[in-house]
């Protein structure tokens, strides 16, 4: 892994929808509040993230809770 084994906002949103996905949203949940907490403290790895993603990312988070893949809301 590049910046140290760093892993931002952004990784920890993919590994929470891969976990929904594969139906463990415990793991999801906990993956998803790590993304927001970083993201809050402006740590992520794209230059491209914006407030925009903040918004997904409780959106994913209240439907991982719910027992909810992100893509079931498509």
């Amino acid at each position: 892994m590049k910046n140290g084994g760093f892993v931002g906002a952004d990784g920890y949103d993919v590994l929470a929808l891969s976990y929904a996905e594969y139906g463990d949203f415990d793991t999801a949940v906990e993956k998803q509040l790590k993304a927001i907490d970083l993201f809050k403290r402006g740590k992520y790895l794209r230059n491209s993230v914006t407030k925009n993603h903040m918004e997904k990312y409780s959106k994913q988070l209240e439907l991982f809770k719910k027992g909810k893949a992100w893509n079931e809301q498509l």
